[in-house]
This record gives C-alpha cells, sequence and structure tokens, in this order.
C-alpha cells in the first residue's frame, strides 16, 4: 500500500509540471481505493485521454523524447528540494547494487531454463557491474526507470507521461538507459541517439551511461523469471534473457 501510496503522491506532485493523466478522488477524498471484496486490491482511477500510440517513432520524436525525459529529471528535482521528510513520496524503491544486482542475479540463479554456461555468464556480468559501481558516483535522484514510447501518449497538446510502476531513486543513467536501449529498434540507432542527446540538452558522459544502460538491462533480465503469468516471456524466457545479457556485453567492457 505504501509504494502505490508513494507513486500516486509522485504522479500528483508532478502533474504540475508535466503532463500525466488526472487522477481522480474516491467518495471519500483519497486517490487511492482498496476494492471490497476479500483479495483487497490496490487501485486508482484516472482521466481518459484522448490519445495515438507512436508504434514508429521518428528522429524528431526521440529529440522529444530526450526534452521529457530531461524536463522529467528537472522537475523532480524541484519536488525533492520541497517535500519534507515526511511526504509520502519518498517511499520508493532505491536502485542500488543489492536492488538490481544482488536480487537480479539471484533470480536468474534459480531460474531452471536457464543452462549452466547461461548462469556463468549472469554471473560474470554482476560481476563486472559490482566493479564498475565502485567508479561512479551515484547520487539519490528520482527516476521513471521505464520511460519510452511505450509508455507516452501522443495528443494534439503534447506528449503524456504513462506508467510509474518502476519509478524510484538511482543514478540518472538509469533513465537514459531505458532509451539507450528501445532505439535499438530504430534503422539508424546512431541518429536516434544524438536526437535524444540534443533533446535533453546535456552531454552525456559515455561511461555512465553504458553502465547505466547495462543496469537497466539486467533489471529487466532479473524480472523475467518472476513474470512466468506472461505467456511470451513463460515459452521463450531463456531467449529473452540471452538477448538481454548480449545487449549488456555490447554496452560494457567485460574482464
Amino acid at each position: 500500500m505504501n509504494q502505490v501510496r508513494a507513486e500516486v503522491a509522485w504522479i500528483d506532485r508532478l502533474s504540475e509540471f508535466i503532463k500525466v493523466p488526472r487522477l481522480i478522488k474516491n467518495r471519500f477524498g483519497d486517490l487511492v481505493s482498496v476494492s471490497d471484496d476479500d483479495h483487497g486490491d490496490i487501485y486508482t482511477v484516472s482521466e481518459f485521454i484522448e490519445s495515438d500510440l507512436i508504434l514508429n517513432p521518428t528522429e524528431d520524436d526521440y529529440h522529444e523524447l530526450g526534452r521529457l525525459v530531461c524536463a522529467l529529471h528537472v522537475n523532480s528535482d524541484k519536488i525533492m528540494k520541497k517535500e519534507t521528510k515526511d511526504w509520502g513520496g519518498w517511499d520508493r524503491p532505491e536502485y542500488n547494487l543489492n536492488y538490481i544486482v544482488q536480487d537480479g542475479l539471484q533470480c536468474l540463479l534459480d531460474c531452471n531454463v536457464l543452462t549452466s554456461e547461461d548462469k556463468e555468464r549472469c554471473i560474470m556480468i554482476a560481476r563486472n557491474l559490482t566493479e564498475h559501481w565502485k567508479y561512479v558516483k551515484f547520487e539519490k535522484k528520482f527516476i521513471h526507470a521505464d520511460l519510452h514510447f511505450g509508455n507516452l501518449l501522443s495528443t494534439p497538446s503534447g506528449f503524456y507521461y504513462l506508467d510509474f510502476d518502476e519509478c524510484g531513486f538511482g543514478h540518472r543513467s538509469i533513465d537514459i538507459g531505458v532509451a539507450r536501449l528501445h532505439l535499438r529498434r530504430t534503422a539508424n540507432p546512431e541518429v536516434a541517439w544524438k536526437k535524444f542527446e540534443e533533446g535533453y540538452g546535456v552531454g552525456f558522459v559515455d561511461e555512465e551511461v553504458r553502465f547505466g544502460t547495462a543496469l537497466r538491462i539486467f533489471y529487466m533480465a532479473g524480472k523475467i523469471p518472476k513474470r512466468q503469468d506472461i505467456k511470451e516471456l513463460r515459452l521463450k524466457s531463456a531467449d529473452y534473457i540471452r538477448r538481454y545479457l548480449g545487449y549488456i556485453e555490447s554496452e560494457i567492457f567485460l574482464t
């Protein structure tokens, strides 16, 4: 419950600065509701946004995505400076070494569809991520942690941000890494990356971005064994994990 309330607190505060679907209060004046049945499911209700999905992003779209990520970072910094220690929004995960690497590695080692060679590969990558961690200065900053075109809605008045389920605190390169991972699907990734960087407006430190990208991908790989409710992941878990490991190996130098 606290995690959900913290997510809602962030969405509510960010709505003062960026476009997010407006959350609607229940009859008790609360933005979070609990179902009356035995399950006690937690849910929120938001306004309906007439919009389009961005299925085939252009180079200009990547420029705009960079601007949107920057806007999220700048305005969340303003919120963090103003809020008191008892604000509910602080109760979100911290993307630290244990949360991303150690927990993820354990899930992968427990995954029975991976071969012993796969698991050795996971161990090597986790070891390298842990070693890299010593040389990158990490700050506790708010991150969306899953901001890509699948979590944006396009409207005549601009893009709306969606899906803050993964939001928390960590290094900003993790947010940058999400975009870097998804632009692999474009016809010209180098141009898309350049447009994204121009939109963000601040030059990136290559080592930090590559490390943040690798961290985010490893986090994704570690979640796959937990998501066997999704048919495609259940049937192709090993294929997805191996693909993600390959992405990581292309981002960082393994020793």
